[in-house]
């Protein structure tokens, strides 16, 4: 375990060639990643743009009993205004769709799950951008889409507009008493998983607390983390600039954290709060808060603001279901590929949700930050990779991060246009 007396080298830095503790406040320094492979070295600006192309990603199961919506907006340009809501919200699941409501999906949606689109009820299906399904559509209402559409079998709908191409297999149809489509094909329609899950996961939450257990920036940052293992009611810590590691959070009742720089926070076991648990950024402040373990929410958890949600980013690595039973306006981005979320109450969240599964029994609204997509842009730009997740969304070629040449070489929902991978905006 790291103390406050401690320090990764002798000097008390990191001594990575990274910078130290100065380059990673400045912006620029890497945040080391566990990894055998070509990319080693990455921001942790690299790994929310990795994590966050979409607004709403499940590996699993997606069912709504309410009503669920998808828009935009971009912090830098100011708090969200409905009035301007933007279409780069993607919408994205490794399994199937299952809606009880209206659905107005702000972005291009991906649907892997071979039994398609199920939307019961008599609300419409709307998609702002791109519609992919790897199965069919079966809808009791409208369905509407401002772009192209891939679908791997038949279509029911009480109305179909599509105002790009219409694509689906030969033997394929369409039922709807109403149909604007503007052009149709025949072909294979292949939709490749949205969602990075399993080992594939573009994030390791426990990998990275593990290795920052013993190679942090606790003693040149003077940060002591038994003030986090033993708070009281009521405590507010100001947490220094750099890559922090703390072998608990554990205390009674409420407790914030205030962040005025660039913080990585490393967290071993549960984040478990008995209180009310928040997160202040302070000016140009950011957090990334990796947690080992599970997130336990007894009370309420506010992790920023809504009108600078992509400055906070929770990443979890327990599998644990994660229940948020309060409601209410949730601000920040959450990464829990092996987790699954599920929502009694209403929710409005600012920022985006990665998850195993997700089940809401009322409404879910995410208002999509686009500023999280800009998040690596003080980092020095990635060369080597793995995988198009080492290359901000671009493509990989042998290593490398390079030009892409169709949608394939990029991550979902990126597109490639003149060799760039760029989000599929309505």
């Amino acid at each position: 375990m790291h103390t406050a007396d401690q320090g990764g080298t002798p000097d008390g830095g990191m001594n990575q060639g990274d910078g130290g503790l100065e380059g990673f406040c400045a912006g620029g320094g890497p945040l080391l990643i566990p990894s055998a492979g070509a990319a080693g070295a990455r921001c942790t600006g690299e790994l929310a743009e990795s994590a966050f192309r979409f607004a709403v990603c499940s590996c699993g199961e997606f069912v709504v009993s309410n009503s669920f919506r998808t828009d935009s907006f971009d912090s830098r340009d100011g708090a969200y205004d409905v009035g301007s809501a933007g279409s780069a919200a993607a919408f994205g699941t490794n399994g199937d769709v299952d809606l009880r409501a209206s659905a107005t999906i702000g972005g291009s949606a991906w649907v892997a799950g071979t039994s398609g689109i199920v939307a019961n009820g008599s609300a419409p299906l709307s998609v702002g951008g791109q519609l992919r399904v790897n199965g069919p559509i079966d809808s009791s209402s409208a369905v509407s889409v401002a772009l192209d559409a891939d679908v791997d079998g038949d279509i029911a709908a009480t109305t179909l507009t599509v105002a790009g191409t219409l694509t689906q297999p030969g033997g394929a149809g369409i039922t709807a008493t109403t149909q604007d489509v503007n052009a149709q094909a025949s072909g294979t329609v292949t939709v490749a998983t949205p969602c990075d899950c399993g080992m594939a996961a573009a994030v390791d939450p426990a990998a990275l607390v593990t290795t920052f257990a013993s190679l942090n920036d606790n003693a040149e940052a003077e940060f002591d983390p038994s003030i986090l293992g033993s708070y009281t009611d009521g405590t507010v810590v100001d947490l220094p600039c750099g890559r922090l590691y703390a072998p608990a959070i554990s205390g009674t009742g409420a407790l914030t954290l205030r962040v005025a720089g660039r913080t990585a926070l490393f967290v071993d076991g549960d984040l478990e709060p008995t209180g009310a648990f928040s997160v202040e950024i302070v000016g140009g402040g950011e957090l990334d808060l990796f947690v080992a373990g599970n997130l336990v929410s007894a009370s309420s958890i506010s992790l920023g603001s809504a009108a600078t949600p992509s400055r906070v980013r929770l990443y979890v690595g327990g599998s644990n279901p994660i229940a948020l039973s309060g409601g209410g306006v949730f601000a920040g981005f959450v990464y829990a590929p092996h987790a699954r979320f599920t929502m009694s109450t209403a929710i409005e969240i600012f920022g985006g949700l990665f998850a195993s599964g997700i089940v809401a029994s009322d409404s879910l609204t995410v208002h999509y930050d686009d500023a999280i997509l800009d998040a690596a842009s003080d980092c020095t730009p990635p060369t080597t990779c793995d995988s198009c997740n080492d290359c901000r969304g671009n493509a990989c070629n042998g290593g490398t991060c390079g030009a892409c040449v169709d949608d394939s070489d990029c991550c979902a929902p990126y597109t490639c246009f003149e060799g760039e991978c760029s989000p599929p905006f309505g």
